[in-house]
Formats: structure tokens, C-alpha cells, sequence
């Protein structure tokens, strides 16, 4: 069956760089890093084939190398198998597409808006042509009538379901700023609406926060942002949701005065003082915080909300229109952000998610896995354990984050678990289970499957027969070098000779595990990556010795979820041609954030005060608004929302710890709690699903079946062990980026 040659390269360009030889068209970089590894023409234009969609005239054509002996059987074996499964999957993504679309154009001539922008995007990710995609006329038609649409919800203040229009609008039209600036409206007024009911502990939040700390903030975005703060458009975000709040129904319900007179007069104000800030052409610092300090004589002197919640809210407001990376984190959420860039936290070793009880008709704490070598682990808590109570306390309807603080807590401390367990007859049991809290250091380097008769360790090989290893890094903690030189040893241990080093889904961390990480791989003097400020000199990086593996065949896999410390080692191993990268472009976030402590208390300002540049001289950072960012790959192999999601599946499942496994395949549609007025989760944090629950319940009858019918496998890991194989075969080019000797083997062998 043949397809149309897609506009951007698809998976099936195999080897892309690093095997095909390139076009002479192609960037003179390219072409040096595809002849880098030399393997047989005859069957590189059989693959070129392929590239056009036809699978059938590509096999024929290998079949005839391999019949004249031009081609291993072992290169023949291998080829052919990635073949069929990327003809195969190719042929899914084409019929999902045209379904997704058929589904589409149902709900929008039934007037669920929600569902049929929800079924375009699904359709939109599996096309070859985004950009054609998005001009269909049809899609054009479903465009204005859910923007009419949105546009009679705002009137009516059903903030939910326009943010579900406009989410799922912004998702397909990325780059239409009117569109995104009118989704977060929605976002920010349903979160505040939710936020502050009664009922939510929001007081508890603003514990410790005085207004002296934003004025402390300001300041320091003047000496140390990375360019000239606009402190203009900060101070009308931060008058904007204060106008925000005088619109809440939560509020209004706890504070009398926001509907009456003075109410009026606050909102009056407020609306002044915006005018006012829009007719000047800038600010200066001062004049900024004169006039944070004049929105909260107006609260003061009209409507009197908890100081503690105007200054929250203007700040973190104000922060949002100076970029997404800077941020206040207040005293009451600074444990907690201390814990995940530490690597390690005082806790007992679960990790634990909601999941909806339908007899109990509520969500429960469900254990996902213990993590190695914990209390919980030592005590025998198994993968699908239930815990009812924490030191006797019910959980039943408690979300998780709350869960997560009832059960850590100071070092050496108990707390006792309540267990339920389905044995394997049916039957449940109950038992309480007192585990002492110890330091729990978080195992941030993994691979694909356990080691076999020991799985608290990871087995590190991926093809026992090629030694090829597979390590992938979740995130880069101060305890990520010790790990990742545990886990090479291993593999160089067994023989190692080629590796593939996942940093897929990797949001990055310390900028210190970075460089030591890309330094394994770099030689003396390398540089890895360098910084620069507004008001600071750049300050290089390089790598201080030879890396023990600077000789090592290397890939390097990355996704969109590749973010910071993930992208500067992709980028500086790329830059070198020391590893070729494969899979999608990365996040994009080339910039430095520093913790500057705020009046001696546990408020800190998480400001952007430098850019990341690579060794060439790049910083990829994303601009609002531009074409270009982050890491492309080398080798581009896109993958469709399914084989995403059977590749998170697959990588959670791993790594359960004991015979019961999650099965988290038979988890894509379980449905959680409707939460009503619970809290504002579902508005913040779930996205366009769960802005439509109520919308999806009242259709549920009628809705469509899309079962993921994608194998369990992992397109991107597959042709990147192709490309490794294909390699250590044809080893006598020596070669798999430039300038990279092959190594040959050695001898012998949420968290609590």
C-alpha cells in the first residue's frame, strides 16, 4: 500500500543522519555527520524507497540484496522487521486520522463543541500536514462556530466550558495569540472561582506571605533579569486579576462587600488605575512598586480581602507577563519545591495516584509501585495496595497532594498505613502497617526492564548480543552522576558497546548534574555549554577531563518533554558530533533560573536571569512566537498520541516492583470522580478533559470507541537500536558521529 510522502521527514526516513547518505542539498554539517558511518549503498536506496510510502516495493528490494549477498542476514532480519512494523503503523495513524476527522464534523453539527475540537486535534497530531491541516474548510467552519460559541459562555460566566473551547482551540491553533490570551482569561477565572471556596484550606496557603516580599521581587527583577524587565505589562496583569477577583462567585460568597457598593468602588479603581498604566509608554521599578502598593490601599480602603490573597494573586500575575519560567514560590510551597530538586525527601517509598472506586462512588490512594530499598518496600506494601487511612485518618475522597502530606514528615518519625490488598483468591484483606520515615533517595536514572532475580536493580542491556546498553535519565538531581556512572559500570561490565541514552520526557534539573552527565561523554577542554546575562559577562563551561566513555558509539533520544538540563546535554553531545540525536525536537528552554531568597524568610523568587548557549554558539531558548527552538534531531522520528501513550504505559509498568503489575494499558479511559466543587484541579491541570466532563457524561451513550490499538512498542528506541546495530555490524567504518571511534567490547563480561 503506498501514502504520499509526508512534508516533514517521517519515521520511516530511517537513519536519516548517521546512515542514509544525504541529498547534496543538504547542510554541509549533515552530509559530515551522515558519511561519518559508511554502510552498503545498495540497500540505503531501497530505504530511500520506503521514505516514498512503499513498503511493498521496499521489501522486494531488499529481498533481491539479500538473495545477491550484498546485505548480512542479520542486517536483512533486522531491516525487515522495522519495516513491517513502521508499514503497519503507518497504516493506523492514516485511518485514525480520517476517523478522528469523521468524528470531528459528528460533533460539530450536533453542537458539542468541546468534543468535536477535541476529535480535530486528535486528527491534527496524526497528519503528515499540519499546516494543510489546519486551512481544511471544514476545521475553518468548526473554528467560528465554537469561538461564537465561547463567546456567549464568557456572558454567562461558565468559565469551564469556555476555557474547554478555547483550550482545545489554542492546541490546534497554536500561534493565534487572541485565541491563547482568552484561554488563560478562562483558566485564571475558573481557578480562582475554585481556589477560594470555602471549603479548600486556601488560608493555610497564604501563611507567612507580607507585601514587603514583592517589593523585595521587584527589585531583583531590576538588577538581575536577563534583559530589561517590562515591568508595564507586569503591573497591568497584576491590576488585571485583581479586576478577576471582584468577578468570582467564591469570593463574593465569603466576602459580602464585593457585591455592593463598595465592591463597585474597588473594581472603579482598579479599572482607573489600568487606564492610567496603559497611557504611559514604560515603567520604571519605583514606579512599579508605587503602584503595587497603591492596588493594596484601594483593597484596604473598599472591598478589605485578605491582604496575604491580593498580594499572591497580583504577583503571581504580574510574574506571568515576564515569562513562564519566573515565579514566586511562598512560603507554604517551598518544602515541597525544596524536595524535588534535592533528589531525595523524608518519606516511607510509595508512589501512589488517585484512581475512582465505583462501589464507593469516590477516589481512593492507590500504591503504584515501592521504590527500592524503602520502609515501605522492606515491609512488603505490593504495586495496587489501597491505603485507607494514614495514622487512622480516612482517605477516602482525599487527593493525592493532600495524601502525600499526611504521610511524609520529619526524619525517623512513624506513621502507620492502613493496607487494603485483593489476594490473588478474591478475597480482601486489611492491615495496618507502621513504617519509620527514612531519607528516600529518588532513582532518577533507569532503563527499560528490571534486572532478572533482583528487581530493586535495573538490567542495562538492551541487546545482550550487540552489548548495546539503554540508560534513560528522568531528571537531572545532585545525586544523577552517581547513578548514571553505576549504571555505564554495570553495562561496561557486561561488555558494552554502543549506548542509548533515553532522555526522553526528561524536564531537566541542576545544571550541575549537566555537565558532569554530558563530561562523561566529551573530551578535555570541551565546551558544554556557557551563560549569559543582561548585566553579566559570559561564563563558559567545559569539561574539566576526558570522559571515561568520550569514545563511545552514542545515541541520544529526545522528545518535546526534553526541557533545560536535558537539552543542554543533547545540544552540547549534537554540537560536538559526539552522539547522533533522535526523536522530536526538544522543549526549548534555554534559560537560567536562580533561587534568590526573599527577606530572610522561606519566600523565594525563581527569576530567568541568563540565557543557555550551546558550543556553536545557539541558544534555543522559545520565544513566543518563533519558528525555531530547542535540539532538532538528527535522525526525526515523530510518534502519534497512542504510541506515546503505550510508551509511558510500558515505562510505568517496568517499573513496579513485584508480580502484581499496574496494566496501565486498561487505564487510558477510567473515569475519576466527577469533582463538582472540589477544588480547582480539573480546571487547571486536566486540560480540555476535564473542563468537559460535564459535557461527556450527559453524551457518554453515544460516544465513539477508540481503543489503542497500538502494540506495545517504542518507534523511537527501535530505530535508534537499529541505527546502533547497523553500526557495531558494519563497524569497519570505525564511526557514528564524527569524529566518534567505535569501542570495541570488553573483554569479559509522586513519590513519599
Amino acid at each position: 500500500m503506498k501514502y504520499a510522502k509526508p512534508a516533514r521527514t517521517r519515521a520511516l526516513s530511517i537513519l536519516m543522519m548517521g546512515l542514509l547518505v544525504l541529498p547534496a542539498t543538504a547542510p554541509a554539517a549533515e552530509r559530515e555527520l551522515s558519511s561519518a558511518v559508511g554502510l552498503n549503498e545498495p540497500w540505503v536506496k531501497s530505504i530511500e524507497v520506503a521514505q516514498q510510502g512503499d513498503f511493498d516495493k521496499a521489501t522486494e528490494q531488499i529481498n533481491k540484496i539479500a538473495a545477491e549477498g550484498d546485505l548480512s542476514p542479520k542486517a536483512s532480519a533486522w531491516l525487515h522487521d522495522w519495516l513491517a512494523a513502521e508499514s503497519a503503523r503507518m497504516q493506523l495513524t492514516a485511518a485514525d486520522e480520517q476517523k478522528y476527522v469523521e468524528w470531528a464534523q459528528k460533533w460539530h453539527k450536533e453542537g458539542k463543541y468541546p468534543r468535536a475540537l477535541g476529535w480535530a486535534y486528535q486528527a491534527m497530531l496524526n497528519s503528515t500536514d499540519k499546516d494543510a491541516f489546519r486551512e481544511s474548510p471544514w476545521l475553518t467552519s468548526l473554528r467560528e462556530d465554537a469561538m461564537a460559541e465561547a463567546a456567549g459562555l464568557r456572558e454567562e460566566h461558565e468559565w469551564k466550558d469556555a476555557h474547554a473551547i478555547y483550550y482545545s482551540l489554542s492546541l490546534i491553533f497554536e500561534d493565534d495569540k487572541q485565541i491563547d490570551d482568552l484561554r488563560q482569561q478562562m483558566l485564571e477565572q475558573a481557578r480562582v472561582d475554585e481556589v477560594y471556596k470555602e471549603d479548600t484550606g486556601w488560608r493555610d496557603q497564604l501563611e507567612g506571605i507580607d507585601p514587603k516580599m514583592v517589593e523585595d521581587a521587584l527589585w531583583r527583577i531590576d538588577q538581575k533579569y536577563v534583559e530589561e524587565a517590562d515591568f508595564k505589562t507586569m503591573m497591568q496583569d497584576g491590576y488585571k486579576m485583581l479586576l478577576l477577583l471582584a468577578d468570582s462567585p467564591s469570593l463574593a460568597e465569603q466576602f459580602p462587600s464585593l457585591s455592593g457598593d463598595r465592591g463597585r468602588e474597588y473594581s472603579a479603581r482598579i479599572e482607573r488605575k489600568l487606564d492610567q498604566i496603559g497611557r504611559t509608554d514604560s515603567l520604571s521599578y519605583r514606579e512599579a512598586k508605587l503602584l503595587f502598593r497603591r492596588a493594596l490601599d484601594i483593597n484596604k480602603e473598599t472591598v478589605q480581602l485578605p491582604q496575604e490573597l491580593v498580594v499572591r494573586e497580583y504577583m503571581d500575575a504580574a510574574l506571568q507577563g515576564l515569562d513562564e519560567f519566573t515565579s514566586m514560590i511562598w512560603p507554604y510551597d517551598f518544602a515541597e519545591f525544596e524536595k524535588h530538586t534535592r533528589g531525595d525527601f523524608i518519606g516511607v517509598g510509595i508512589q501512589i495516584r488517585n484512581k475512582y472506586n465505583p462501589d464507593l462512588k469516590d477516589n481512593e490512594i492507590l500504591v503504584v509501585t515501592p521504590l527500592e530499598d524503602t520502609p515501605a518496600y522492606r515491609a512488603g506494601i505490593q504495586a495496587n495496595d489501597v491505603i485507607t487511612a494514614v495514622n487512622g485518618k480516612p482517605l477516602l475522597g482525599v487527593l493525592v497532594t493532600k495524601a502525600v502530606n499526611m504521610i511524609t514528615g520529619p526524619l525517623g518519625t512513624e506513621v502507620t498505613l492502613t493496607i487494603r490488598r485483593t489476594l490473588d483468591s478474591g478475597k480482601e484483606v486489611t492491615m495496618d502497617v507502621p513504617l519509620k520515615r527514612e531519607v528516600i533517595n529518588i532513582q532518577s536514572v533507569k532503563s527499560a526492564k528490571r534486572l532478572a532475580g533482583d528487581e530493586e536493580k535495573w538490567d542495562y542491556m538492551l541487546d545482550p548480543e550487540m552489548h548495546i546498553a539503554y540508560i534513560r535519565i528522568g531528571s537531572f538531581q545532585e545525586n544523577t552522576i552517581d547513578q548514571l556512572r553505576e549504571a555505564l559500570s554495570q553495562a561496561k561490565a557486561q561488555g558494552m558497546r554502543g549506548l542509548i541514552l533515553d532522555l526522553r520526557f526528561d524536564p531537566g534539573g541542576l545544571l550541575k548534574a549537566a555537565v558532569e552527565v554530558a563530561e562523561l561523554f566529551l573530551g578535555k577542554g570541551d565546551r558544554i555549554v556557557s551563560t549569559r546575562g543582561l548585566r553579566s559577562a559570559e561564563w563558559p563551561i567545559d569539561a574539566e577531563r576526558n570522559g571515561p566513555y568520550k569514545d563511545l558509539p552514542l545515541i541520544v533520544l529526545t522528545n518535546e518533554s526534553s526541557a533545560s538540563a536535558s537539552e543542554i546535554v543533547a545540544g552540547a553531545l549534537q554540537d560536538h558530533k559526539r552522539a547522533i540525536t533522535l526523536g522530536e525536537r526538544t522543549f526549548g528552554k534555554f534559560s537560567v533560573q536562580n533561587l534568590i531568597q526573599l527577606m530572610h524568610s522561606d519566600a523565594h523568587l525563581k527569576l530567568t536571569t541568563a540565557r543557555y548557549y550551546l558550543p556553536s554558539g545557539r541558544s534555543l531558548h522559545r520565544e513566543k512566537g518563533s519558528k525555531e527552538w530547542g535540539v532538532a534531531p538528527n535522525v526525526e522520528v515523530p510518534i502519534v498520541p497512542k504510541e506515546l501513550a503505550k510508551i509511558i504505559y510500558m515505562r510505568r509498568d517496568a517499573e513496579v516492583i513485584g508480580a502484581v503489575k499496574t496494566h496501565s494499558e486498561d487505564e487510558i479511559d477510567e473515569p475519576m470522580k466527577p469533582r463538582g466543587d472540589d477544588t480547582a484541579e480539573d480546571a487547571t491541570t486536566n486540560g480540555a478533559n476535564a473542563t468537559t466532563q460535564a459535557a461527556e457524561a450527559e453524551d457518554a451513550e453515544q460516544d465513539e470507541t477508540d481503543e489503542n490499538n497500538r502494540p506495545n512498542r517504542d518507534p523511537q528506541l527501535d530505530t535508534a537500536l537499529l541505527i546502533m546495530r547497523l553500526h557495531l555490524l558494519d563497524d569497519q567504518s570505525g564511526q557514528i558521529a564524527a569524529g566518534t571511534p567505535a569501542v570495541p567490547a570488553t573483554e569479559g563480561v509522586s513519590n513519599n
